[in-house]
């Protein structure tokens, strides 16, 4: 096999980069051609009736964001696309933490903020095509600068959620009741009829639950998203909202004031391993063609089965079976997947590591027992410490709080957590620790899960990074920590326990 890589190449790194917004900073144009159209959520986002996706970081939202641009299901590549809307976070970051909001007040005030954002985005984004869209941009402009009204809005709801003169909110509802917006919005769905389009609003990388208005704000872009669904997804326009993972839990149930009314069938981005694989394999694949190292075309392979990209390419490259560390025999592919959360990021960081071991050592483009072992062990401890990041403006002190788990058994009974909770309650902000916010922090963070089934060395647990709710985790369960965390957290290695931190689902068995 040749083994000559093109330094021109856009394909960086074997497996890609970790971020959807690196690889379209490297790629350009072409990242579409590297994009797996056959990935499980590809089809529901494009459902007329989806407009809430929630993920956790790395597990795909922005990729899932850009695809719209070139899906090919609407005759149309339009996608408003709002990566990070800074002008509510910059905002919110200035309100006072101890503020108390009440949801019936704030809430419906906010969603009118997010109707006066929406449109003005649609008006900008078409102000070229017709002068009456054009005529209502200038409308908005003219009464008062796009962001200028937005601030003075949200300042307001601080102030008792409304001036006490209601100019600014009569300012507003003017703007939308108005003659010049009505006929601008008839001719935007007059188009979108013809030429559908999405408006998409990313997530951003790290909320401060204390932050009550930032927060707020996230809620009334649900109940929002889902009004405006109702309205338009039948007109040909199509809004899109991805959220975090890390902070629906305490969104759906603090801050929505409905959930059963405001959140209809989400999309959780939680990824099936034979999807991820396929994914692996896929990127591979790519960057193995592009740089002549192989022949075979795309199309040689079914990439819709799973059973076939495993046996004819995955087992080629990293063997079907490796002894570990312990010197037990594992199905290769599981022995990966179990050291991460099951994020597309995670398991692409591993497999890039392992590469990079494999060129140093001569091996590639195939990978080596030790390479394997070695590249998986040393990015676990990345991986963990991105976790940690990750909710660091969550639980502030996080990386300390967790060092209670320091040299912790990896199996162990619920209340252990408990009689050590206590060590923590230096770090945690005034008021409020307790064990069982303590225990609600470690599921989480996918660090303790609890014990489903345990025969032999095999121990299979549940955790909540794989579940569309809380793992509630009670003094009296068996308990295991997530085997990412070995290293980090300095735990105690058993030598007669392997966990697979994997959902009860029949496909699971099936990748042993």
């Amino acid at each position: 096999m040749p083994k000559v890589i093109n330094d021109e190449n856009p394909l960086k790194h074997p497996f890609g980069e970790v971020a959807c917004e690196e690889e379209i900073t490297v790629m350009g144009d072409k990242y579409s051609e590297y994009y797996f159209k056959h990935a499980p959520f590809n089809k529901g986002v494009l459902d007329k009736d989806c407009y809430l996706i929630v993920g956790r970081r790395g597990s795909g939202k922005t990729s899932l964001a850009n695809y719209l641009t070139f899906q090919n299901k609407f005759k149309t590549t339009k996608n408003i696309y709002i990566q990070n809307p800074m002008e509510y976070e910059e905002l919110a970051e200035k309100i006072s933490r101890s503020v108390s909001f009440d949801a019936e007040v704030i809430v419906p005030r906010l969603i009118k903020l997010w109707e006066y954002y929406i449109w003005y985005k649609i008006f900008i984004e078409f102000k070229e095509t017709h002068i009456d869209i054009k005529k209502a941009c200038l409308l908005i402009e003219e009464k008062d600068n796009y962001l200028s009204l937005f601030k003075q809005i949200v300042k307001s709801v601080l102030h008792k959620y409304i001036d006490s003169d209601g100019m600014i909110y009569k300012k507003l509802e003017n703007i939308l009741s108005s003659q010049v917006t009505n006929d601008a919005k008839a001719i935007i769905l007059k188009q979108a009829k013809k030429k559908p389009f999405f408006i998409t609003i990313d997530s951003m990388e790290r909320y401060d639950l204390k932050n009550h208005l930032l927060i707020y704000c996230i809620a009334a872009m649900i109940e929002f998203a889902k009004k405006f669904n109702l309205q338009y997804s039948d007109k040909g326009i199509h809004l899109k909202i991805f959220v975090s993972e890390e902070i629906y839990p305490e969104l759906a149930e603090t801050y929505v004031r409905n959930p059963a009314k405001y959140i209809s069938n989400p999309i959780f981005l939680h990824w099936r391993p034979k999807d991820l694989l396929r994914l692996t394999c896929w990127r591979y694949f790519k960057y193995l063609q592009q740089n002549q190292i192989i022949c075979e075309k795309l199309e040689d392979y079914e990439w819709d089965k799973y059973e076939i990209v495993r046996k004819k390419f995955w087992n080629i490259y990293f063997n079907e079976n490796i002894s570990n560390k312990m010197g037990l025999s594992e199905s290769t592919f599981p022995y990966i997947l179990r050291h991460t959360h099951m994020k597309p990021r995670e398991v692409i960081a591993i497999c890039n590591k392992i590469a990079y071991l494999s060129k140093a050592n001569e091996t590639f483009p195939k990978f080596s027992q030790c390479d394997i072992i070695k590249g998986m062990h040393d990015e676990c401890d990345n991986l963990a410490s991105s976790i940690i990041n990750t909710y660091e403006s969550i639980y502030h002190n996080v990386a300390n709080i967790i060092d209670t788990l320091v040299k912790f058994p990896i199996i162990f009974e619920g209340k252990l957590l408990d009689k050590y909770a206590p060590r923590s309650s230096p770090d945690w902000p005034k008021g409020e620790y307790s064990p069982q916010n303590f225990r609600k922090l470690v599921a989480e963070l996918g660090i303790v899960g609890r014990v489903r089934k345990h025969e032999g060395c095999w121990v299979e647990a549940d955790f909540e990074y794989a579940m569309n709710d809380r793992l509630v985790i009670q003094p009296e369960d068996t308990c295991v920590i997530h085997p990412m965390f070995y290293r980090k957290l300095k735990i105690q290695v058993d030598k007669s326990i392997i966990v697979h931190p994997f959902p009860d689902e029949p496909e699971y068995e099936e990748i042993k």
